[in-house]
């Protein structure tokens, strides 16, 4: 009887993600890692992976095809999915980071923590400014010091890696 009652459940419950209104445009304001998600998930996995693959730095911070040399904001603009202006700067701010970055989050600290979208969503929070622990209220910059594989000239990385995953943050 309750393995009936587990079924039925676990059957609406899928009824109800398959009715569910399809998500909105995202807005300037909303989170280039969802809008990745929303508009380019289907093909392309994940955002980290393929800035760092695909794309490089001219000039400085100007972000270009690595094969192509094309301005990545260009080839956005023409490519699959009809992206606004406003959602091809959220991206193409998403990727230039991803692309400075060089990894090290997934190099450092994934083993342990997965993908740091995923950490800042599930545990950390800004408050006042200040990225903290979502439950402790423990300020992350100072915990981030003292931990893990973490050198001193990374710590800005890292903290801006994981405050731009928080959710809610523009």
């Amino acid at each position: 009887m309750q393995a009936r009652r587990h079924l039925s459940a676990a059957l609406l419950l899928a009824v109800l993600a398959v009715l569910a209104p399809a998500p909105g445009p995202v807005s300037a304001a909303g989170d280039p890692h969802r809008l990745f998600e929303a508009r380019c998930g289907r093909c392309h996995a994940h955002a980290g992976g393929l800035a760092r693959e695909r794309l490089g730095v001219a000039a400085g911070t100007h972000l270009v095809g690595r094969q192509s040399g094309e301005d990545i904001a260009v080839f956005l603009a023409g490519h699959y999915g009809r992206l606004t202006d406003a959602e091809i700067a959220l991206l193409v701010d998403l990727f230039r980071f991803q692309v400075l970055a060089e990894g090290k989050f997934r190099a450092k600290c994934a083993i342990c923590h997965g993908r740091a979208r995923d950490l800042a969503r599930a545990f950390l929070a800004l408050r006042d400014g200040r990225l903290v622990g979502r439950y402790t209220g423990r300020d992350v910059a100072g915990f981030l010091a003292g931990h893990g594989r973490v050198e001193p000239a990374e710590l800005p990385v890292f903290l801006e890696a994981l405050t731009r995953a928080v959710p809610g943050d523009p």
